[in-house]
């Protein structure tokens, strides 16, 4: 199959292993397949890689900063909310009723979330399909409908509810759990309209279904702790769904035992006068370290790459984030607001640069949220604390807010990023236009050629390969991020593959680097080096950057250029083993075909169609498949199915 014009930047919805750090987020499905005839080889980089130097076994890791909390050291024991509940009864209570308590929860009835929304149905005319809210005593469930011309149901998926995510103060989303993966619903609850809609991304036709995976990226923000199985990020363990106590204060494993050794004596205090070092007191931090605290799912910029060698969860707090990643933000500012901007939209702020101690905690309380009634006057008398009075006459000020708000004219709410939701703009200071209830319509940032990406920090001591490996992946990630034309995804990738090329020039080789290369190498038709870089990938090790992954899919994708569908079908069965994916297996089913093993094929097809069962492509290979088997029923049944999603969503 041959791809149209342009077409060879749509490789996120298949390529998507490199590391992105959960910025795929709403990133949403893309279709693509190696070209019959693949481009002519051009050098995304200045010539001279071929004599870059040789393979090194293992780069030095990067350094860590001295940090005064015994508790920061990699093997240190998490113990959960329920020890540090034993001691601190009253912190406890109080944080339950904040948002941060409610992040994650399970579905099952005892544990169901109090403000689960009701049954309900709606359509969706542009994409076509029709979707229901199904609830009983033991299960809520979500359906997706594809409705023919007559608007009569002609295909179906319908899935049993595992989680809640989000606090649902503005929206609550559901995953899904499909043998060894969460998967979001294509549904969410927003408050701000009272009603059911689509998920964020999911607003189009075309979209994913129940396919997008919940993997580390989105998870490490929306529980206490998750870690990993087997190495891949797409499969996780969730050891504890709140994000709660060791989230800011670190793991609790030295603090409990060092209580226990002493009966209690201690108490929550110190001993003989010295810093209790077992755990981390924020209050004790400096003001970069105190902000990582919140800036670690807070801060969300055009782009988030982890550190090489460091993962998703690697982060303890007492450290400056900027050790285990680099957050980057457009040089162009931008009032488009991020709905986990709130970091970097206070880091603008002039009360901010000015100050040499305002940071999140000094008016946001971890473990207490204000009632309704005194919020206003609660954040009033934060503003007051530094601006001892305002320069508008108290009188005037209620002309436009009855209550005298501060934060309505200086902290607004603002529509963000996704749809139905507005939240309060945290750069403080003046902003035009008025403030909105539910969101509107989502905003969305846009390339132009002038743009930079500009890190917010950086280690001082990172070396110049360090800081173009993170730069170069940085650019990827906003490719793969940003819906731009064919010609501004030429710039982001020319600019990614030079800062690549540099890097590993200059003998930076860890794996989600050489993937990348691997990947952009495919890109441009250089199919040797695209399957050197790849095996090379492979070589290397991946902590659970998804790396290992995209080389296989490299593999798999040069073998089927040059003609070899045996041993892309090879590479696609390592695939299909890491992730849930449709068009993982669409490919492998197409390789089967190829080898004339239309059993085979038609087991692959299957398993795309169950993994999203409203792709026309799909239905095509399978009606293809079972007309090689000789079952001409099934044959036209999936041909029609085709005819039908190919026909234009009803007005």
């Amino acid at each position: 199959m041959n791809r149209a014009p342009g077409s060879r930047w749509v490789l996120a919805g298949w390529i998507v292993g490199i590391v992105l750090a959960g910025a795929a987020a709403y990133v949403g499905f893309r279709r693509t397949w190696p070209p019959a005839n693949p481009p002519a080889a051009r050098s995304i980089a200045p010539r001279g890689f071929e004599n870059s130097p040789p393979l090194r076994a293992e780069l030095p890791p990067l350094p860590l900063a001295d940090v005064p909390f015994a508790n920061v050291a990699p093997g240190v024991a998490f113990v959960g909310a329920e020890a540090c509940r034993q001691c601190h009864a009253e912190e406890h209570a109080s944080y339950l009723a904040t948002p941060h308590s409610r992040a994650l929860a399970p579905m099952a009835t005892s544990d169901r979330p109090s403000a689960a929304p009701a049954a309900s149905e709606f359509r969706h005319p542009r994409t076509g399909r029709a979707y229901e809210v199904l609830t009983s005593e033991r299960e809520m469930r979500h359906r997706e409908t594809l409705l023919d011309s007559s608007g009569s149901p002609a295909l179906a998926a319908d899935w049993p509810l595992a989680w809640a995510i989000g606090s649902g103060n503005h929206t609550q989303s559901y995953l899904v759990q499909v043998d060894e993966w969460l998967v979001e619903s294509p549904i969410t609850w927003y408050a701000s309209t009272g009603r059911w809609d689509l998920s964020p991304g999911y607003d189009r036709p075309g979209n994913p279904s129940f396919e997008r995976i919940a993997d580390l990226g989105c998870l490490v923000c929306h529980a206490g702790r998750v870690e990993s199985r087997g190495g891949s990020r797409y499969r996780v363990n969730i050891h504890e769904q709140a994000i709660s106590c060791e989230s800011c204060h670190g793991p609790g494993g030295l603090h409990v035992a060092r209580h226990e050794h002493t009966g209690g004596a201690i108490g929550r205090g110190e001993l003989a006068g010295e810093p209790d070092s077992t755990i981390v007191h924020p209050g004790r931090l400096d003001r970069a370290a105190s902000e990582a605290l919140c800036a670690q799912c807070h801060l969300r910029g055009a782009a988030t790459v982890p550190a090489r060698g460091r993962t998703l969860t690697d982060f303890r707090p007492g450290h400056r984030l900027e050790e285990f990643r680099v957050d980057y933000v457009l040089s162009r500012k931008s009032e488009v607001m991020n709905v986990v901007g709130h970091v970097e939209q206070m880091r603008r702020s002039a009360c901010y640069q000015k100050s040499e101690s305002l940071t999140c905690l000094s008016c946001h309380d971890p473990h207490a949220s204000p009632a309704a009634a005194e919020r206003v006057g609660f954040y009033r008398a934060k503003c007051l604390a530094c601006h001892h009075d305002c320069s508008q006459a108290e009188a005037e000020r209620r002309l436009q807010q009855a209550d005298d708000d501060c934060a309505a004219c200086h902290m607004p709410r603002r529509p963000t990023d996704l749809q139905h939701v507005a939240f309060t703009h945290h750069r403080i200071g003046l902003h035009r236009g008025a403030a909105t209830a539910d969101g509107g319509e989502p905003e969305a940032e846009r390339f132009i050629p002038t743009d930079e990406l500009v890190p917010l920090a950086v280690p001082a001591d990172w070396p110049d390969a360090e800081r173009k490996r993170s730069l170069g992946l940085a650019w990827l990630e906003f490719a793969e991020k940003n819906q731009a034309s064919a010609a501004s995804q030429e710039v982001l990738r020319s600019r990614a593959g030079r800062l690549l090329e540099s890097a590993y020039g200059e003998g930076m080789r860890d794996a989600p680097t050489v993937a990348a290369l691997a990947r952009l190498s495919w890109e441009r038709g250089n199919l040797r080096r695209a399957r050197e870089l790849a095996g090379e990938a492979l070589r290397l090790p991946d902590r659970d950057s998804g790396a290992h992954t995209t080389a296989h899919v490299v593999l798999a994708a040069v073998a089927r250029d040059e003609g070899n569908p045996a041993a892309s079908a090879e590479a696609l069965e390592r695939v299909v083993a890491d992730r849930r994916q449709s068009q993982d297996w669409l490919l492998l089913g197409e390789c089967r075909l190829e080898l004339g093993d239309f059993a085979g094929a038609v087991a692959a097809l299957e398993k795309a169609a169950a993994i999203h069962p409203f792709r026309p492509d799909v239905h095509e290979a399978l009606s293809t498949a079972y007309l090689n088997l000789r079952d001409s029923p099934r044959a036209a049944r999936h041909r029609k199915l085709a005819e039908q999603l190919r026909e234009p969503a009803a007005p």
